[in-house]
């Protein structure tokens, strides 16, 4: 069974996001607890960012309790209650029943959110059944970092901090063997250019490239649910993907090449803004293979994949690879490097970048001294990176045509020239990063309210290895 975001999504998230609560008296009933809810909505595939607000009443605990959420003139929107064994969501279009309230959620956003920890985090304090970090501005649990600073006005705020842990669901019907039935949660990570040298160029027109690929925690998020029919159907849960994405055709493509007879319903909630150099659609399309791949029981390595990704796109084999990478070639050759933590600030205009107009503009420079040989990388791949390429060694050769087509990824660096001392584009653009710090103390949160309309930014923090590295051999 497929899923579809109902209209009242952005209203659910906005529980999570923040909410300023007041408890009102209830005399011989568990007490309610009241307010009003904002929520941000990032900018998504292009959307410009926004903001909503709702009323809400939540009473009881992660065990049992109830929450019910109504429009600015008072309509009810949607209500949801719990209790040990039964979670039910009542909405305008009628009543559905759930063993959890973790299915209750997943069935209605597309994801599992944590509801029942909501009641904890608006009181201001975790969750005690799951294990957190406090930290500086709160603490950290179940992939959110719970924001207390303003909490004496009575406000709460809550953002992803982590891509949630794969599910998976499988049956066995009769007592027979156990089948994989589908992948929840599935999340497919952006990257960064620390640095892009075009190289050269082959005599098929492909460009010969030498760059740093470093993974961040900006993920998109994937559903599969497995089909016999041998459908392939995309389903979004955000702003409408054009209708034959990398993720679909990288399903095709697999399907096509493994002769498998299986389908899948494919779910994605994107969060990766398209046409920004953040590689969005080539990450959708390697975890949907990865998925796939063990969706289908087709026990292809890695290598085999990589093949058929990059025929897909010249950035799906690095998300393939599982690591931190020094890639050359059009993108097949990949030196696995350990970089050191890092935090990056990074910002994206409103206006989308085509890769293949940067790279068929004839002012690109497209001979660059080659100036690392792989051979010399072994080292490096073992004890860590040269510091200087994490620390602004290079530049990007297709920055100068990017700002000559898009204005605005010259304002970008600026932008963040001005606030962190550096700045540089990844991959085509348009989206602009700065290095901010190392991963482990604490940094100024990004600030939204400093961007100009229709910019989404965000802050960034490097990823060791990919969230999928064990999913093939």
């Amino acid at each position: 069974m497929s899923r579809r975001a109902p209209a009242w999504l952005p209203l659910v998230v906005a529980v999570l996001l923040a909410a300023c609560a007041t408890p009102p008296p209830a005399p011989g009933e568990a007490p309610w607890t009241s307010g009003r809810l904002i929520v941000r909505v990032d900018e998504s595939a292009g959307q410009a960012a926004q903001s909503l607000s709702a009323a809400f009443e939540l009473r009881g605990d992660g065990e049992s309790g109830e929450l019910r959420l109504n429009s600015p003139l008072g309509t009810r929107v949607v209500q949801a209650r719990w209790a040990p064994g039964l979670a039910v969501l009542e909405t305008p279009d009628g009543e559905q029943r759930f063993d959890t309230l973790e299915q209750l959620s997943r069935q209605a956003l597309g994801e599992a959110l944590p509801l029942a920890a909501l009641p904890d985090w608006i009181a201001g304090r975790p969750w005690p059944v799951a294990p957190h970090v406090m930290s500086a501005e709160g603490f950290e649990q179940l992939g959110w970092s719970v924001r207390l600073a303003r909490q004496a006005e009575g406000w709460i705020e809550a953002r992803r901090a982590a891509p949630p842990a794969v599910r998976a669901r499988a049956a066995g019907p009769g007592g027979g063997a156990v089948s994989l039935r589908a992948l929840f949660d599935v999340p497919a990570p952006a990257k960064l250019n620390l640095f892009l040298h075009v190289v050269g160029r082959r005599a098929d027109g492909y460009h010969l490239l030498q760059s740093v690929f470093v993974l961040v925690d900006w993920t998109d998020t994937l559903h599969f649910e497995l089909r016999d029919d041998g459908a392939l159907a995309r389903h979004d849960l955000g702003p409408a993907l054009p209708a034959q994405d990398l993720c679909l055709r990288a399903a095709t493509a697999l399907q096509s090449a493994s002769g498998t007879g299986l389908g899948a319903d494919i779910s994605i909630l994107k969060r990766v803004p398209w046409g920004a150099g953040l590689g969005g659609g080539s990450s959708d399309a390697a975890s949907t293979l990865l998925a796939l791949n063990r969706l289908w029981q087709l026990r292809w390595p890695r290598a085999r994949l990589a093949e058929l990704g990059l025929a897909l796109g010249a950035d799906v084999p690095f998300f393939l690879g599982g690591h931190n990478a020094f890639v050359e070639g059009i993108g097949e050759k990949l030196t696995p490097l350990a970089l050191p933590a890092a935090r990056y600030a990074v910002v994206k205009p409103p206006t989308a970048i085509a890769t293949q107009d940067i790279f068929m503009h004839p002012e690109l420079v497209r001979n660059t001294e080659a100036a690392i040989l792989a051979g010399s990388l072994d080292e490096a791949g073992r004890t860590g990176a040269p510091a200087a390429w994490a620390t602004g060694f290079g530049k990007n050769d297709l920055q100068p045509v990017a700002e000559g087509r898009c204005p605005e990824v010259a304002q970008a660096a600026r932008w963040l020239q001005a606030r962190y001392g550096n700045s540089r584009m990844t991959g085509s653009g348009s989206a602009v990063f700065a290095r901010v710090g190392t991963a482990g103390p604490p940094v100024a949160n990004f600030p939204e309210d400093e961007l100009p309309p229709g910019w989404v930014g965000r802050m960034c923090r490097s990823l060791a290895e990919h969230p999928l590295l064990g999913w093939a051999g």
